[in-house]
């Protein structure tokens, strides 16, 4: 049966040998973001934002790999700094991503929520909230703002969660197990690649 890591296993997890250790870094204040109580991990907002300018594109169409690149070349990269701040405007899109760098071992997967005391001022956090087995990176928050009043977000405050399961793998596949994706390793947000998804040739050759 799947069950959720409490916050005790989940700083015991983090002392493990790998490849069974879990990885979190940094962890500015470890009660505070992983209470023994609670069965998720508090995780800071970065300094990085990409934020991609709509006048300058009249689509995206995700079968076609060629229709991302007016968006690519209208994202604005901004690195604030742990000093600085951005404003979210109503409505407004923009992708951040964690101050932690984390590693997933293969037994577990996470689950990423927003923090209710974002999401009741209108803050949403994640709309992509898997986190898969051996996910290595910091990862890329979604963040949209539904209310009717900007937000200033600050680098370092605690903005989503993530809860860890397990997912019954045996622990001696773990090196022999290699995990591949389309975003690995980052250390910042990263913008959508739906383009490289395998399945649109098969998609196309249906449509003909």
């Amino acid at each position: 049966m799947t069950s959720v890591l409490g916050g005790i296993e989940i700083k015991q997890r983090m002392r493990e040998a790998f490849p069974s250790k879990l990885v979190i870094t940094p962890i500015l204040n470890g009660d505070q973001q992983i209470p023994d109580h609670a069965a998720a991990v508090d995780l800071r907002l970065g300094p990085q934002f990409i934020v991609a300018k709509r006048s300058h594109f009249a689509q995206i169409d995700a079968r076609d790999a060629d229709s991302l690149t007016p968006v690519y070349q209208s994202q604005e990269h901004f690195d604030v700094g742990m000093e600085g701040e951005i404003v979210i405007h109503p409505q407004q899109f923009l992708l951040a991503a964690t101050l932690e760098y984390l590693r997933i071992p293969m037994d577990l997967t996470g689950s990423v929520i927003g923090r209710s005391s974002w999401g009741r001022i209108g803050l949403i956090i994640a709309t992509a909230t898997a986190v898969h087995p051996g996910f290595t990176g910091c990862l890329t928050l979604e963040l949209q703002n539904l209310g009717d009043t900007p937000i200033v977000l600050h680098p370092g405050t605690r903005i989503a969660q993530i809860a860890f399961y397990r997912v019954g793998a045996d622990p001696a596949s773990f090196t022999s197990r290699v995990y591949r994706a389309k975003y690995v390793a980052a250390i910042g947000p990263e913008f959508s690649r739906l383009g490289n998804d395998a399945d649109w040739k098969m998609i196309n050759q249906l449509k003909r």
